[in-house]
């Protein structure tokens, strides 16, 4: 459960970057069980907020849908080692846990 809510957490910060041209970033997360969020640095008014949960609810859906962009990727930089992971599009440095495939998320 844990690693399909941290890889959810990085699927919609790529979402929202992809959606948004990166004009909000992402600040602090949790992928707890019993309390999950991301949160974005930026203000919206409520009629932008509730027209970006609908895209961001239909272009994650796509997303889960899609064959493309499905893996998730992990690589070591050997000068610094720190891992980086890339889903959804977005590369991050991360040692979480995640799944292997986006799909396994909405499972």
């Amino acid at each position: 459960l844990h690693a399909r809510l941290h890889s959810a957490g990085h699927l919609l910060d790529a979402t929202m970057q992809e959606i948004r041209s990166g004009k909000y970033k992402a600040t602090k997360g949790s992928h707890s069980s019993t309390m999950t969020f991301v949160e974005f640095l930026g203000v919206l008014d409520n009629q932008e907020r509730d027209n970006l949960v609908v895209q961001l609810n239909d272009a994650l859906q796509a997303k889960l849908e899609s064959q493309d962009h499905q893996q998730v990727l992990m690589r070591m930089d050997p000068a610094t080692t720190t891992r980086y992971i890339t889903l959804g599009g977005l590369e991050c440095a991360c040692g979480g846990t995640h799944v292997k495939q986006i799909q396994e998320i909405g499972t």
